[in-house]
């Protein structure tokens, strides 16, 4: 920020700075004031300020204080630029994990970025917070119980979001269930005569508990 001292109506100024606000139109002598004392003549001059908000508009006067009192600059105005995020830890995803049950994705423990998460999204969609934990050093904890985004197999985008950070993104792959009900995906064509062969030969699939067609060699009692 910037002032000038035109004039000094014979005795220098013994005080200098700006007055720094987030109110368009603040008052005279109203808001933050940035000074520096000592004995100024006509000149321009410059302030620094610190511990400013990102991504803020503010306003500023100038002035100059001598022995005839207290002038104004007119106001000035700055917004200052958008806070520089920080780089999440790397994640790794969870070498085996099912539709079945919880699984972890694990990264070298930062704790202020655990706290900081504010979301995680699959595919582009929320996921419920019930559906995952932040609560232990070192991992992110899922359950696929808690949310159908969960409970299909593929490979599944996610990003996690914290305050302060930028997103990290993972790509974990989920596996079907183990066999858990039988769906005829073919049903039976009747004989063309009475004790004949089935003119359709039915197609059994075992499927998991979500409905997902799985390899399982587990028995299912129908």
């Amino acid at each position: 920020m910037a002032g000038n001292i035109t004039a000094t109506g014979g005795s220098n100024a013994t005080e200098r700075g700006v007055f720094i606000s987030t109110t368009d139109g603040f008052a005279d002598g109203a808001g933050t004031k940035i000074s520096a004392s000592g004995s100024f003549g006509t000149g321009a001059f410059t302030v620094d300020a610190t511990g400013l908000s990102a991504s803020t508009q503010y306003y500023f006067k100038a002035y100059a204080t001598n022995t005839n009192g207290t002038g104004y600059g007119t106001q000035g105005t700055f917004t200052t630029s958008a806070a520089s995020s920080l780089t999440p830890p790397t994640l790794a995803s969870a070498v085996v994990a099912t539709v079945d049950g919880a699984f972890d994705i694990t990264f070298t423990d930062d704790s202020a970025w655990r706290t900081a998460i504010t979301g995680i999204t699959v595919g582009g969609s929320a996921l419920p917070s019930g559906a995952y934990s932040t609560g232990t050093a070192g991992k992110i904890t899922f359950t696929p119980s808690a949310s159908a985004l969960l409970q299909s197999p593929g490979t599944k985008a996610i990003v996690i979001s914290a305050t302060g950070y930028n997103d990290a993104n993972i790509n974990q792959t989920l596996g079907a269930g183990v066999g858990a009900q039988l769906s005829v995906t073919t049903q039976p064509g009747a004989p063309t005569f009475n004790g004949g062969a089935l003119a359709t030969q039915p197609v059994v699939a075992i499927r998991d508990q979500y409905g997902n067609a799985t390899a399982s060699t587990d028995s299912v009692t129908a």
